[in-house]
């Protein structure tokens, strides 16, 4: 399936108010990102610069040197830009309220720690692990093709 061919489609096991962005993977089978949003997901990444989606990504939530955020709205990219990262002190809190304050409702990252997983999860803001995409494009195109799982609490560094 090309990456045009994205379908959004409402999931009978989502809750009131998800949005599932499924797609068809070359086995046939489906495999979704459960996101809170109706039509918009506003997507942060932690990025090692400020270049958008061709920024390489950070490997770690705490230690990244910016957001890359992208807003996607029906499943496709509408706008992208960056959010400098405060100083990784007290547990990540600085980030976390960062990403609050400015309305981001998924993060995708490749790690990060107890602390700061569970205060973006008690914000409401969905963690999507994704170790493999090198750059933020790669890993919004994961996000948008259904490859990334919602995190857990024991899944932190």
């Amino acid at each position: 399936m090309r990456v045009s061919d994205q379908m959004m489609e409402k999931d009978e096991n989502a809750a009131d108010g998800q949005l599932v962005i499924a797609s068809e993977s070359g086995s046939g089978e489906t495999r979704s990102s459960v996101v809170r949003d109706h039509t918009m997901i506003r997507l942060a990444v932690p990025s090692e610069d400020e270049s958008g989606l061709s920024a390489r990504r950070s490997g770690h939530f705490g230690k990244s040197a910016c957001f890359t955020v992208v807003e996607i709205d029906n499943g496709k990219p509408t706008s992208v830009y960056s959010l400098a990262n405060l100083a990784h002190a007290g547990g990540c809190q600085g980030p976390v309220d960062l990403l609050v304050t400015n309305g981001v409702s998924t993060v995708v990252v490749g790690g990060i720690g107890s602390r700061p997983l569970g205060a973006l999860m008690a914000a409401g803001i969905d963690v999507l692990y994704d170790a493999d995409s090198a750059s933020v494009g790669e890993a919004v195109e994961a996000v948008r093709l259904g490859l990334t799982p919602l995190m857990e609490a024991q899944s932190a560094c």
